[in-house]
């Protein structure tokens, strides 16, 4: 049986949620890390009497990522939270414009925080500000996973209203059929 190889578009199309899957396990990797951190600073604290800062940077880091590194991840797999009661008592059409609505006001303001957030990777980036603590990490590196994040987001939404649009197109085709 021969099999005819695919086009760039569809290796893309599919190459995305693989890309996605294994984001969302860095992003689950990252919450184990914090725990073992955590376990591992409650024990030399209980046992030792030690204190580590260190710990609690590290941990607002990995969880800086887990909050804006997850956020594509989980608009993907369709974690988000959703208030639908008024939604399920619309007609599917206005469903539909809803949801394309909305999707729409989601793009601009996720567009709009990859523009903030690189200005503000960019300030820490030039200013070379550091953090105050025991590791003294320069800032932008902190900073880009918020940038990071938000381009992941912006790619996922696009992928979702576009793959909405197709989806509509198709319901229209078979309404008026």
């Amino acid at each position: 049986m021969e099999t005819r190889p695919a086009d760039k578009t569809s290796r893309v199309k599919a190459g995305f949620p693989a890309l996605v899957r294994n984001f969302g396990v860095s992003v689950g990797i990252a919450a184990f890390v914090i725990g073992i951190l955590v376990t591992y600073d409650i024990f030399t604290r209980t046992l030792f009497g030690m204190s580590n800062s260190w710990v609690t940077e590290v941990c607002e880091y990995l969880m800086a990522y887990i909050t804006f590194g997850g956020a594509a991840y989980a608009l993907e797999v369709g974690a988000l939270v959703k208030v639908d009661i008024l939604v399920n008592l619309m007609s599917p059409g206005a469903r539909r414009v809803l949801g394309l609505v909305s999707d729409c006001v989601m793009l601009v303001a996720v567009a709009m925080l990859v523009w903030l957030s690189f200005e503000f990777w960019r300030d820490a980036w030039e200013s070379g500000e550091k953090s105050i603590s025991l590791l003294a990490m320069p800032l932008w590196i902190p900073y880009l996973f918020f940038v990071l994040g938000m381009v992941w987001l912006l790619i996922a939404l696009l992928t979702h209203l576009l793959a909405g649009l197709k989806r509509r197109r198709s319901v229209q085709v078979e309404e008026s059929s």
